[in-house]
């Protein structure tokens, strides 16, 4: 579930209430969210399909084959993510399962190796990497299910990449001597331009 909360983006909810059926090979179909005990909508109101990597998909698929080993006739076969007795998730469980996580990644001398984040974080990694590879902000809006990209860049601006300012590709005239490639509206009007200027 880490892993799928940090290749994914998906919010804890829609993790604890996703359903073997909505993994299809082009994505995962979000159609439900766990909040406070009870199977709705996700947040937005709005289903979604969050792409996924092929690594991502080989690991629910060994997942699904070996869970039957490990959990046998305890597992429930309609939930992906469950818990130790093969039951879906309850939410105060797994939060205490996620902060006894937490505790254990100490080092010899019981000193935190990770800051104590919030499982709700992984969706802000994810966001991050996103942003970081080159995607673009509607495209993260579709995947973390926002809104809006308006809502996304509230979120996320500082990972959204500056431009470095070069208007060279505005350039309507061009130094003495040289031409322009910018088309043939923009070159004609360039070296009119130009004539004007000289």
């Amino acid at each position: 579930m880490l892993l799928a909360a940090l290749c994914t983006g998906m919010r804890r909810g829609e993790l604890l209430a996703l359903r073997w059926e909505h993994i299809q090979p082009d994505g995962i179909r979000v159609r439900d969210a766990l909040v406070s005990g009870k199977i709705k909508t996700p947040k937005s109101d709005r289903a979604r399909t969050v792409p996924f990597s092929p690594e991502m998909r080989d690991l629910l698929d060994e997942l699904r084959t070996t869970r039957w080993d490990r959990e046998g006739h305890w597992s429930d076969p309609t939930y992906v993510f469950t818990n130790a007795n093969g039951k879906r998730w309850d939410e105060k469980n797994f939060g205490r399962s996620w902060r006894r996580l937490r505790k254990r990644c100490v080092d010899n001398d019981g000193k935190a190796l990770v800051r104590p984040l919030s499982f709700h974080c992984c969706r802000h990694t994810f966001a991050s990497w996103s942003l970081e590879a080159g995607k673009s902000v509607v495209w993260l809006q579709h995947a973390l299910g926002h809104a809006s990209p308006d809502t996304t860049l509230r979120r996320y601006p500082h990972w959204v990449r500056s431009e470095v300012e070069d208007m060279s590709f505005l350039r309507l005239v061009e130094p003495a001597g040289s031409s322009v490639h910018r088309g043939t509206a923009g070159a004609n009007r360039g070296t009119e331009i130009s004539k004007r200027r000289n």
